[in-house]
């Protein structure tokens, strides 16, 4: 059994609640105070498959209170992890830094490798399905020092295109692996250092680099769309280029249903869909040691489609939109 606990807290209180019932308020914060709460009231647990079950941590305290009641919340995550020892408890991103949850894990499922793995399904939702050829596409990709990622995305387009451009400061380094690549894969790959040629005629822009904003300028293509797995900062950017920064994911109905609601409140459906594919795979494993390649990559590709999962829509600068909502040349 592939086990994972998620850790939420409780909700903050509506403005002028305690005004409006201040009797119920009353009594329910005397209550807190003398009982408590137990494991059975907190702890909840659900098995999404034969294989995967979910446990939902609830601390009895909303966002506010957590860094006020350090004591209590101490007190009551030990009996958690006492309930859950030997399982991978992941506290949410918004409150990992407001306390110091000791044996939790934060920062690893944060929906961005699953946002890597779909490579392939991203193109296919904003070019196959417009009738766009793969092949036919100009693609560049930003290299940024991080040889897993670049062989990863290489070999994920390998079937699919014949030739792409890699853009990188480390020339000489990137055309040595690029050769590997060729006699691996029979894909031709063009290395440059220079941003300005790589990038003008480029359809579709990966970008892996940090801090490039100056690479997107009026020089380059402005139909180019620039899926984004690096860490730029799009208000310095000088186009209007679609850019596309993580994905909106549908969760199959009967695991939703079983997770609840709330879960969503602490956990985008990235995290959770990537949570519980990793476990199912047990590439959870990996990433918890820091592996990632294109192994890893694939599997998650694979078990995306096969639990039913889809992309709905994707996260750009400000908003998220639809696939129909993107302007291409030729579609």
């Amino acid at each position: 059994m592939s086990d994972f606990a998620l850790l939420i807290c409780k909700k903050e209180g509506v403005e002028g609640e305690k005004e409006k019932n201040f009797l119920k308020y009353l009594y329910t914060l005397l209550r807190d105070r003398v009982k408590e709460p137990q494991i059975g009231e907190l702890l909840k647990s659900y098995e999404l498959f034969d294989e995967v079950k979910a446990h939902i941590m609830s601390l009895p305290f909303s966002e506010s209170e957590i860094g006020l009641k350090t004591a209590k919340v101490k007190r009551i995550l030990s009996l958690l992890k006492e309930e859950c020892k030997g399982i991978c408890c992941i506290v949410p991103e918004k409150v990992s830094g407001m306390y110091p949850f000791e044996g939790f894990i934060s920062g690893v499922f944060t929906g961005k490798h699953l946002y890597k793995s779909l490579l392939i399904q991203i193109i296919d939702e904003v070019y196959t399905k417009k009738n766009i050829e793969v092949s036919a596409l100009d693609i560049a990709i930003i290299h940024s020092g991080k040889y897993g990622d670049l062989h990863t995305a290489i070999s994920q387009l390998s079937p699919y295109v014949k030739f792409l451009t890699v853009v990188t400061e480390e020339k000489e380094q990137v055309e040595e692996e690029a050769n590997e690549l060729f006699y691996d894969t029979g894909l031709a790959v063009r290395v440059t250092n220079e941003y300005r040629s790589g990038l003008k005629s480029a359809d579709l822009i990966i970008n892996f680099a940090d801090s490039k904003e100056f690479v997107f300028n009026t020089r380059i293509n402005p139909r180019a769309i620039i899926l984004n797995y690096g860490n730029i900062n799009c208000s310095k950017i000088l186009t209007d280029n679609t850019i596309i920064n993580g994905l909106d994911i549908e969760i199959p109905q009967a695991i939703s249903t079983r997770l609840g609601g709330n879960i969503f409140d602490y956990y985008s459906r990235s995290e959770i869909a990537e949570i519980i594919i990793c476990y199912k795979t047990e590439a959870s494993t990996n990433l918890l040691e820091g592996i990632q390649d294109f192994t890893l990559y694939n599997n998650i590709s694979k078990e995306f489609k096969k639990m039913g999962f889809k992309i709905t829509g994707f996260i750009g600068r400000r908003n998220i939109f639809k696939a129909r909502d993107i302007v291409l040349n030729g579609a």
